[in-house]
């Protein structure tokens, strides 16, 4: 059993990308039951109920799951994926919050630069094209095969 949880939210183009992913991999799966997905662009997971969903997903799933997580990040290689095995993700780093998610895979897409400043990382976000977060998250998908 796999369990994707693609985190993001619509409201902002620039953090788009898991919940992009996320309809994307339901399309791709959608008769495939060893793969759950948690996140897509009608029902995002964000920084605000991620905890519940992660809470509901070791409930449901206990130990029997691989869990997957996908992100956009801010980072200084625009355009590249960093993919870690049995690491956390630190959510919100990009406005000096802090929540870390463990998975078994994480996937972080760099989408824009980080430039170490609350407002301009906001700005940042908003301002990157949507069909570049279009390409990268097919890019993930494309690279996904169970």
């Amino acid at each position: 059993m796999y369990v994707f949880i693609c985190i993001g939210t619509t409201e902002i183009i620039g953090d788009s990308l898991g919940p992009m992913v996320g309809s994307l991999l339901e399309e791709k799966y959608k008769n495939n039951n060893n793969i759950k997905i948690y996140g897509n662009m009608k029902t995002p997971v964000d920084f605000y109920n991620v905890d519940k969903i992660i809470n509901s997903i070791e409930y449901k799933y206990s130990n029997k799951a691989t869990k997957i997580i996908v992100d956009s990040a801010l980072g200084n290689k625009i355009g590249s994926f960093v993919l870690t095995y049995e690491k956390n993700i630190n959510l919100g780093e990009g406005f000096f919050k802090r929540k870390i998610i463990k998975g078994d895979i994480c996937i972080a897409a760099i989408v824009g630069k980080n430039h170490e400043n609350i407002v301009e990382n906001f700005l940042e976000l908003r301002s990157i094209n949507r069909q570049i977060i279009r390409n990268m998250a097919e890019e993930i998908v494309r690279a996904i095969e169970i």
